[in-house]
């Protein structure tokens, strides 16, 4: 499947969802990832996925964009 200009939302940031998010972006997808929790080791992942072009929440659930995500 093309992600490229599809909008991929991300729900949870640990081993699969960081893989998915590290994914769509590499196929030139828009990410919107957001995990329900907070802490040093998920805010340096979240800042590693902003400099990649994610858009990243943490203390989040997403559940606001789920209707506007192709994926």
């Amino acid at each position: 499947m093309e992600l490229g200009g599809k909008k991929v939302l991300v729900l949870g940031l640990g081993i699969s969802g960081l893989s998915a998010a590290d994914l769509a972006l590499t196929q030139n997808a828009t990410v919107v990832a957001f995990d329900s929790n907070d802490g040093p080791q998920l805010r340096d992942i979240a800042e590693d996925l902003r400099d990649k072009g994610a858009h990243v929440f943490l203390n989040a659930d997403g559940s606001q964009f789920t209707s506007s995500a192709d994926l």
